[in-house]
């Protein structure tokens, strides 16, 4: 249908297959907040791990350049090459 200005269509992609895990399949709560308490949870369960020392390290110039620690990791990606 369309909102009350005219332009556009009001949908809800997400409604489906994002709720909080304590909600049933009727919830009524924001989807948006339920993905971004799913994507913090995840963000917050890589930062634990690469704590602990558990990494999974994906050598390449473009991601190696964001990488905090590039500078001591003995995987790190030089010029064009993986080292």
């Amino acid at each position: 249908f369309m909102h009350e200005g005219g332009a556009g269509t009001i949908t809800r992609p997400v409604k489906d297959l994002y709720r909080f895990h304590d909600e049933g399949p009727q919830a009524e709560s924001d989807p948006f907040r339920a993905w971004l308490t799913q994507r913090l949870i995840v963000a917050s369960g890589v930062v634990t791990h690469a704590s602990s020392g558990l990494t999974n390290p994906t050598p390449d110039v473009h991601v190696c350049s964001y990488c905090e620690v590039r500078h001591i990791c003995d995987r790190r990606a030089r010029g064009s090459f993986v080292q």
